[in-house]
């Protein structure tokens, strides 16, 4: 804080004189003399007078190289001591080094002994001060702190989450450029920022900025950090300030459906192919039956050993008939024991087909 005491006078026609109630002061303060453009000092001016005041104005310093806005002004009366309180806004244009012009305050009373208001004037000394100019790449000086929330972690499909981000600290917010949101699979939609700023309690200028990005998601995704490149005029350092990342899941019936249709559709192709294969598996052993049929039909309705000898006979050097003719001529001629098993006979060669050769002998 930079304290400029005012200096009191009192204006009788053409003579200036000072004044001699040496309990009334204007004290002014400035909260910083070294500034970034664009960056805000706070004006503070102070007057309490003893006897009563039938006019107090008070002229803010006029200068081209800075924006001067008026924030608030108080006055009041308490214990027969008039009180004056007024804060400004100091804000640079661009860099370099300037002189604050003088503050003035007119005091209008009537003295003692006297039927005429007199003029008092109080005035301040000028004031040097500093406007430095931005590093490359950052338009922002004062000092911050970033905070994002997102509302919800989960949500359906056509239901919105909230992503809020909320800029404290000091500094002129209002011309602070916000980051943007850009999702490529999402819609976002930014709301319009709610600035609130004044009087902090350190005595200076700042407050909170806060936007809220809408998001409408088909399907579940990354929200990537917001981030934000300032120059910090506390400590003279850029800082990169940065959002944490969110996951947002969204609950998709109409993908799920989808989803489940196709597996349906896969299993359903899959039980369908199987089946299809087992009709085809079963038509070819029919197939292959059927051609064994003839012979096979013939040795199944024979009860007589002579007769299914005769009939396994021609096929005697095939390996499955072999063992047969053994055991029948074994049975038949050498006086075996050993019966025919006509279901295993069976079994054994069911398919056994007719030879062409055989098949001409019967025509």
């Amino acid at each position: 804080m930079i304290q400029i005491p005012g200096k009191a006078l009192l204006l009788c026609g053409l003579l200036v004189v000072p004044l001699l109630h040496a309990r009334e002061q204007l004290n002014v303060t400035l909260s910083r003399t070294s500034l970034y453009p664009g960056e805000p000092a706070l004006v503070t001016a102070e007057f309490h007078a003893e006897a009563p005041a039938e006019r107090l104005d008070i002229f803010p310093p006029k200068a081209s190289e800075f924006i001067v806005e008026k924030l608030d002004e108080n006055r009041s009366v308490k214990k027969k001591i008039y009180h004056y309180k007024a804060h400004w806004l100091l804000i640079p244009k661009a860099p370099g080094t300037y002189t604050l012009p003088p503050i003035r305050m007119e005091l209008y009373r009537l003295e003692p002994g006297s039927y005429l208001s007199q003029k008092h004037l109080f005035r301040t000394p000028a004031q040097e001060i500093k406007v430095l100019p931005f590093p490359p790449g950052v338009d922002f000086a004062g000092d911050l702190r970033l905070s994002a929330k997102l509302d919800r972690n989960t949500t359906r499909l056509g239901r919105a989450a909230l992503l809020t981000l909320r800029i404290r600290g000091r500094g002129g917010l209002r011309s602070l450029r916000l980051p943007d949101l850009t999702l490529s699979d999402a819609q976002v939609y930014e709301s319009k920022p709610i600035v609130r700023t004044g009087i902090t309690p350190e005595g200076d200028y700042g407050g909170e900025i806060i936007r809220r990005y809408t998001i409408l998601a088909e399907h579940s995704l990354k929200i990537p950090p917001l981030t934000l490149r300032y120059l910090n005029s506390s400590t003279g350092t850029i800082e990169r300030l940065r959002s944490p990342a969110f996951k947002l899941e969204v609950d998709n019936p109409v993908k799920d459906q989808i989803r489940k249709n196709r597996l349906w559709g896969f299993l359903s192709g899959l039980l369908i192919g199987l089946f299809i294969g087992a009709l085809l598996l079963g038509w070819w052993i029919g197939k292959r039956r059927k051609k064994a049929s003839p012979l096979m039909t013939r040795i199944g309705r024979t009860r007589d050993p002579h007769q299914l000898y005769r009939l396994l006979l021609p096929y005697a050097s095939r390996p499955e008939v072999a063992p047969w003719i053994r055991l029948l001529e074994e049975y038949l001629y050498r006086g075996g024991q050993e019966k025919i098993d006509r279901k295993r006979l069976l079994k054994d060669l069911r398919f056994l087909a007719e030879s062409d050769t055989e098949k001409n002998k019967k025509v």
